[in-house]
């Protein structure tokens, strides 16, 4: 699907074209939608959309951060929703995709009949310094880290390795994202790979470059991220459920803790894991909220009566 600003979007449907239509929205920043997600769904039940955001998965141009900002890909939601003709969906988001699920129900109430999260991230300043401190693993690995003073507001640090990725050589862009991924993977408590420039996947360095972009503008949320939208999810009136790790140390339990205080009608389900869906109880939670919500959903629709 083309954009009128440069971008393809590369959009997945499966499942039943009659069944509640369900939209995932990938993390990252940057990372892009899996097949593996068909997996938290009953097929037969959920008409299935899987968009890649700007720059991320199959989406072209590939890395691209060009008029890549939160009000650009909930306007591709939008345009992705009206071209196949769907009048409301569940929206389900992960990690980052939670954070632009948030957004987007706030902005576009009418398109989204019921939210599942999982592992929210809620963008604000807070989350991002938990994620960068301590930075000496980055300082060592990359000079732009290492020219940033240690008390420096993180975005201001995420401006300048934004930078780097887009002006400075593919070598420093390479140790930056492997830098960035070797943060990740120990947060993740996964083992780390061998990511010196000549092993880093392109795809990663793409990824990360993304990251950097929209995580230094926090989505172009402010400082508060979507805690700042809490008036207008107050006003919104559909289903709201999130999943949480209580071991999740990439996207703390705090941050959800925060937004359930300024919304009190989201459903949070805490669940003894970490931050991804690998592991069988996110993934089992996960498909019994979207479970949960699908069956909701289809109930509000049969409840409303046709016009005489």
């Amino acid at each position: 699907m083309r954009t009128l600003d440069g971008h393809r979007l590369s959009v997945r449907t499966m499942g039943n074209p009659q069944g509640v239509p369900v939209v995932v929205l990938h993390g990252g920043p940057g990372s892009g939608c899996s097949p593996a997600m068909a997996d938290w769904v009953d097929l037969r039940q959920v008409r299935l959309v899987l968009p890649d955001q700007r720059g991320a998965g199959l989406s072209r141009p590939r890395g691209c951060t060009r008029r890549n900002g939160v009000p650009h890909l909930i306007a591709d939601l939008e345009r992705i929703r009206r071209a196949l003709n769907i009048a409301s969906w569940v929206v389900v988001g992960g990690s980052w995709g939670a954070t632009l699920a948030l957004a987007y129900a706030a902005r576009c109430p009418g398109a989204v009949r019921a939210l599942v999260l999982r592992g929210t991230f809620t963008a604000s300043q807070a989350e991002l310094r938990y994620f960068f401190a301590p930075r000496r693993r980055l300082k060592s690995r990359h000079s732009v880290a290492r020219r940033s003073a240690v008390r420096a507001p993180v975005t201001r640090v995420l401006h300048n390795w934004a930078h780097a990725f887009q002006f400075d050589t593919p070598t420093v862009a390479h140790r930056l994202a492997a830098a960035w991924q070797a943060r990740e993977r120990a947060l993740l408590e996964m083992p780390s790979p061998m990511t010196g420039p000549r092993r880093l996947r392109p795809a990663a360095c793409r990824k990360y470059r993304i990251q950097a972009h929209l995580l230094a503008r926090l989505g172009g949320l402010g400082p508060r991220g979507i805690l700042a939208l809490a008036a207008a999810l107050r006003r919104w009136e559909g289903i709201a459920m999130a999943i949480h790790g209580m071991r999740d140390r990439v996207c703390p339990p705090a941050g959800l803790r925060r937004l359930q205080a300024c919304w009190p009608v989201l459903q949070v389900t805490w669940v003894e894991a970490g931050h991804t869906v690998a592991g069988p109880a996110m993934r089992d939670a996960l498909r019994h909220a979207i479970e949960a919500a699908v069956s909701a959903s289809r109930r509000a629709q049969a409840s409303v009566l046709p016009c005489s």
